[in-house]
């Protein structure tokens, strides 16, 4: 097949999208990429394209990274602009003129939740991004729907899961190293919460928190590991906060996320992973989690619905319900044979619906298609 030029534009320090341009660099394709905001390291073999520094966000930055872009795709001459978030990297794509364009979606940047009335100026120009598209890449069914409120027809959707490494996802991973590095003693129920954006509230990480102490009732040495981002030290120490008011700080230990590398042994080093945000796109964590083997307990959002049957391969609790969570932690650390019924499952699920490399190929196929 011809080799491809391809422009990526999206956040240069996204695990997500330098795998993506990564695969596609392996491939043989010719691949630049803006990252935005500017990235401190570059990968091998990808060029990079440097924007203006950024400032404080405002129109007038807007404005000069859309004239930047358009100078910079015009010197490239890109067969394809593929743009990681239609909220933000996708309106310089838009503006740039140039065909085809892919926006990829991840999850809240073509959701209703995100475009509020403050967001005015957001929702414009998200809008005017998803009318100039050629191809709206979604990562689960329900954003097809959900992406209404853009004016996106969806004969111009295509969705494509995540993907998972299945090679370094796996179950049955050592993780003696990792146990003496936290603390964790080997009979403590480990109770893992990925999801590491601390500073929004919509990811319920309070509730988790008031869940605990019902837990420990029943578990007095279950431990809740806690990622978090090491910039958010403010919103670290509200949750610390609230983890002492709870009388649970000593079972409560945020760790400053990882490499993805590392993230396989997290995962088997869990007993149970925990995902109960208010709304949510397809998180890769689900795709993860399953392939290491590692029994899930998710909030019945649209996206879970479309992989769990509540009970048999997952667990799905109401919104905002510390109660509900907690008797669901202790039903299933307490069901051997549910437990062992979901690690089945889910990994067999993963290697149907969502191998890394399968997903991947489906997407250079759909640059070839575009193309012709």
């Amino acid at each position: 097949m011809k080799t491809l030029r391809v422009l990526h534009i999206g956040n240069g320090n996204a695990f997500k999208i330098k795998a993506i341009i990564r695969f596609f660099r392996d491939r043989g394709h010719d691949i630049h990429f803006i990252p935005m905001p500017p990235s401190k390291s570059s990968l091998e073999g990808i060029e990079y394209h440097s924007l203006p520094p950024f400032g404080r966000f405002s129109e007038v930055q807007v404005l000069r990274n859309i004239l930047s872009v358009r100078e910079m795709v015009r010197k490239i001459r890109p067969d394809i602009v593929h743009c990681h978030n239609a909220r933000g990297p996708g309106w310089y794509g838009a503006f740039s003129g140039h065909r085809p364009l892919i926006i990829h979606a991840y999850g809240g940047d073509v959701l209703p939740y995100r475009y509020r009335m403050k967001d005015i100026f957001s929702k414009i120009l998200t809008t005017y991004t998803c009318r100039r598209l050629d191809m709206l890449v979604v990562t689960a069914a329900h954003m097809v729907k959900g992406a209404s409120h853009l004016r996106i027809s969806e004969e111009k959707i295509r969705v494509i899961p995540r993907g998972v490494d299945l090679e370094r996802f796996k179950p049955d991973l050592d993780t003696a190293v990792l146990r003496e590095k936290l603390g964790v003693h080997h009979a403590s129920p480990v109770i893992f919460s990925p999801r590491y954006q601390i500073h929004e509230p919509l990811y319920n990480l309070d509730i988790i928190i008031q869940a605990l102490p019902l837990v420990r009732k029943s578990y007095s040495n279950a431990v809740c590991i806690q990622l978090y981002d090491g910039s958010r030290k403010q919103e670290r120490r509200a949750l610390e906060k609230m983890a002492a008011d709870s009388g649970v700080l000593e079972s409560y230990k945020l760790i400053e996320t990882v490499d993805n590398q590392e993230m396989p042994y997290f995962y088997n080093l869990a007993d149970i992973m925990v995902s109960v945000p208010s709304s949510d796109g397809f998180p890769v964590s689900v795709l993860e989690a399953s392939a290491c083997g590692t029994p899930m307990i998710v909030t019945g959002l649209d996206y879970t619905k479309e992989w769990f049957t509540n009970g048999e391969n997952g667990i799905l609790v109401p919104v905002r319900d510390p109660v509900s969570l907690a008797n669901a932690v202790v039903r299933l650390l307490g069901d051997n044979s549910l437990r062992l019924r979901m690690i089945e499952e889910n990994r067999k699920q993963v290697e149907e619906k969502a191998d890394y490399e399968k997903c991947m190929i489906k997407l250079e196929d759909l640059y070839y298609e575009l193309l012709s």
